[in-house]
Parts: structure tokens; C-alpha cells; sequence
């Protein structure tokens, strides 16, 4: 089964895809400045400027998800440690050793883009590290699992492989989706495989020229999530992380539109690429 929400226009593709280097230069320039001694509004506030000097809105700004958090506070969703996904208290200092992730949605003449980069902020402990290494491994092998008519089944079943060889656990209850015109449309794609029940449509696999984001989040033990607010943690205070890109399904071999910058080899993501 397909969702046409997904299979937009060429001309919605090369929007995504401008959307998608506006999202990636500004999650690259927030890479680039932090250090220790930051805050996170004031990263914050860096990406808000550059939005504004692109002409793009940050599409996460705002944002109502329905669950009672309200509108989301922030321009950029920034997680650090433990902090699994949504937006950190604006008034956090960053410190050396900080596991941070960035993850921007970007509005830009009427087509979105998504996407999320982990880094590690100086001397690190190896748990940092492994995780952000992990992280990315799981995102990649979404991206190269995604193929025209191979089920949904075989896609998660490839990151979770990815997030257990690194050592790593895949956290249930987070999912993908489709993009274009709208941040959230169908297809609704959970990433891990014991949530397959809320794949909608169901039976959905993805055809050529579908646009969809690849998201996995990986923790180093589970332990379950807490959530306040807007704001998801671990409980054990263990760190969690993840990766995000925005795809284009293709025939040969996909497209990354938005979060391409984290891979400099991206055309290795090819069917069986390395």
C-alpha cells in the first residue's frame, strides 16, 4: 500500500530539498558554535537568526502535538545526556563531555524538511561516544534498508540489527513519517519492530519518489522514558540520542534531502553501500 502524501511532485521534491539545505546549514552552524559555557537558548537564538536571514521558518516553533504540552517553546528541539527527545531547559549550560542533539524542522516556501545530528562537546566519556556513533549507524541503515516495495518490517528490522551490532537499544513508542507539504504527514512509520501495529496506513512500503524521515533513537540500556512537558528523559538518567534524515526513496538509490551533512560520503548510501 502507498500514501500519495508521500509521492509528491518533482517540483515538491526540489522543495524538500531546499528545505533541506537551509535545515542542514543551520543545524551545521549550531554544531560549529557550540561550546562549553553555552546556553541552550543561546543556541536558540542563533538558529532563529539565521532561519530569519534565509527567509525560512523554523517549523517546530509553536507546534501543538495534541498530548497538552502546549506550544513547543523553542526553534531548534536541543537534548543533552539523558534528555531523549524534545526541548531542554533553555537556561542549560553546556559542559565539556555533553552528548548534545540538535533536531530542526525548517519551513521554507511552502515545503518542509527534518532532520537531527548528535555530537559529543570535547573530552568525552566513551559512552557519549558509542552512542553517537550508534545513532548514526541506526539512521544509516534505515536509509539504505529503504527500498521501492520492501516492507516496513524488513526497514525496522535493519536499524534495530544496526542499534544491537553497536551495542546499543532501539527505544520504542517514536516514529517517522512522511513530509512535504505539511511537517507530519502520512505515512505514520514507527521505527522499532514491536511497534509495527501503529503503522499506518497499514501495510504501507515506500514506492519511488516517496519522501519520508528516518529517525531511530537509541539509548545504552533501556530503562524506560519519562516525560514532562515537552521534554522526554530516560528514567534511569542513562543518555540516549538519535539521528534524523529526510529521504527520497529511489530505484538505484536514495536521495538524502535533508541531514546529508552528517554522512560526507552520503552517496556511499546506496543499496549495499558501506
Amino acid at each position: 500500500m502507498t500514501d500519495p502524501q508521500a509521492s509528491p511532485s518533482k517540483s515538491g521534491l526540489l522543495g524538500v530539498a531546499r528545505a533541506g539545505r537551509v535545515t542542514d546549514a543551520v543545524l551545521s552552524s549550531i554544531r560549529r558554535l557550540a561550546t562549553p559555557g553555552m546556553t541552550t537558548a543561546d543556541l536558540d537564538r542563533h538558529a532563529a537568526m539565521l532561519l530569519s536571514r534565509c527567509g525560512a521558518e523554523s517549523a517546530l516553533r509553536g507546534y501543538q502535538d495534541g498530548c497538552g504540552g502546549g506550544p513547543f517553546p523553542a526553534s531548534v528541539a536541543i537534548c543533552i545526556n539523558n534528555e531523549v527527545m524534545g526541548a531542554s531547559d533553555r537556561d542549560r549550560i553546556l559542559r565539556a563531555g555533553d552528548l548534545i542533539t540538535a533536531d530542526l524542522a525548517v519551513r521554507f516556501q511552502g515545503w518542509y524538511a527534518d532532520a537531527a545530528v548528535t555530537w559529543t562537546l570535547g573530552d568525552t566519556p566513551q559512552e557519549h561516544q558509542r552512542l553517537a556513533d550508534g545513532a548514526q549507524a541506526a539512521c544509516a541503515a534505515g536509509i539504505r534498508a529503504a527500498r521501492p516495495g520492501v516492507p516496513w518490517t524488513e526497514i525496522t528490522r535493519a536499524i534495530w540489527t544496526a542499534a544491537r551490532d553497536a551495542g546499543l537499544v532501539l527505544l520504542r513508542g517514536y516514529d517517522a513519517h512522511g513530509i512535504g507539504s505539511a511537517m507530519h504527514q502520512g505515512p505514520r512509520l514507527p521505527m522499532h519492530p514491536d511497534d509495527l501495529f501503529r503503522l499506518d496506513p497499514p501495510g504501507w512500503t515506500p514506492e519511488p519518489g516517496s519522501i519520508i524521515t528516518i529517525e531511530p533513537v537509541v539509548a545504552s540500556r533501556y530503562s524506560g522514558v519519562v516525560r514532562s512537558g515537552w521534554l522526554d528523559r530516560t528514567a534511569d538518567g542513562s543518555p540516549a540520542t538519535f539521528f534524523e534524515a529526510t529521504i527520497a526513496v529511489g530505484v538505484s538509490r536514495n536521495l538524502v534531502l535533508a541531514g546529508r551533512c552528517w554522512w560526507p560520503g552520503w552517496n556511499d548510501l546506496r543499496r549495499g553501500g558501506g
